[in-house]
C-alpha cells in the first residue's frame, strides 16, 4: 500500500490524552515529528505510524496533518 508523510500538529501523550485502554499500542508525539502512514485510518480515528526513529505504534489521526507533495 501507500506510505504518507504527516508531521504532528501537537504534542501527544498516550498515557495522559489517550482514549483508549490500551496506550501502549500507541506512539507519543511531539509537536513537529515527521511520521509515515501505513494504511487507511480504523473505526477509532487512529493510522498505523512509524517516527524516522524506528518506533511504530497507533497514531490519532486529529494530532497530524498530512505534508503536502507538491
Amino acid at each position: 500500500g501507500q506510505i504518507y508523510v504527516y508531521v504532528a500538529k501537537y504534542g501527544y501523550d498516550p498515557y495522559t490524552q489517550s482514549p483508549n485502554e490500551i496506550p501502549d499500542a500507541e506512539l507519543p508525539l511531539n509537536a513537529g515529528d515527521y511520521v509515515l502512514i501505513l494504511g487507511e485510518m480504523d473505526e477509532d480515528g487512529f493510522y498505523d505510524g512509524e517516527l524516522v526513529d524506528g518506533r511504530k505504534g497507533l497514531v490519532p489521526s486529529n494530532f497530524i496533518e498530512r505534508v503536502d507533495s507538491k
